[in-house]
């Protein structure tokens, strides 16, 4: 599965701190900026995936359950709070 999400990164001195607006809890640091990437990527995957195991328990076991596909949906309201992103990896 590939999903994007923003990734904030900020120097705190000898640190840099990323940290995920859209997936609330999720951040990384480390002493180079990719380590901070690194380290917010896997904590958006174990939230995610603590998230859809939490979600599924208690689905009765004859439940329709299938995968839904969500394309990146970008309205004229939310390009206009979106900020301008000038560096991606």
């Amino acid at each position: 599965m590939h999903n994007e999400f923003t990734a904030v990164v900020e120097r705190d001195g000898e640190w840099f701190v990323a940290y995920c607006p859209e997936v609330p809890g999720a951040n990384g640091q480390g002493h180079t900026r990719e380590e901070s990437l690194v380290s917010l990527r896997d904590a958006i995957g174990l939230i995610l995936q603590d998230r859809r195991e939490d979600g599924l328990r208690g689905v009765p076991n004859d439940a329709d359950c299938t995968v839904v596909t969500v394309e990146h949906y970008q309205n004229a309201a939310s390009k206009s709070r979106r900020p301008s992103m000038t560096r991606t990896t």
